[in-house]
C-alpha cells in the first residue's frame, strides 16, 4: 500500500520540493518555515497524483499499438548493417 502511494504521489519529487522550500525559506527570512514546506510539499502531491491521473489514460493504448511505419522506418535507418 505505502508503496503504491509512494509511486504514484512520486514521493521522491514531494521530498525534494519539501527540502528546497524548507531550506529556501530559512535562508531567506532566518527561521525554519515548517508550515509553508509542508503546504509545499502537499501541493507537490497533488500535481504528481493529478499528473498521474490524468496521464495514465494516455499512456495504456500506446504500449499496446503495434509499430508505426516511422518506428519501422526509423528503426532500419538506424540499424547496423
Amino acid at each position: 500500500m505505502i508503496g503504491k502511494l509512494a509511486s504514484i504521489g512520486r514521493l521522491h519529487i514531494v521530498a525534494i520540493a519539501v527540502a528546497g522550500t524548507f531550506t529556501f525559506g530559512w535562508l531567506f527570512t532566518g527561521r525554519y518555515l515548517w508550515a509553508i514546506a509542508a503546504l509545499a510539499g502537499f501541493d507537490w502531491f497533488l500535481v504528481n497524483l493529478l499528473n498521474r491521473v490524468v496521464d495514465t489514460p494516455r499512456i495504456r493504448p500506446t504500449a499496446s499499438r503495434a509499430p508505426t511505419s516511422s518506428s519501422a522506418t526509423a528503426a532500419r535507418f538506424f540499424s547496423p548493417g
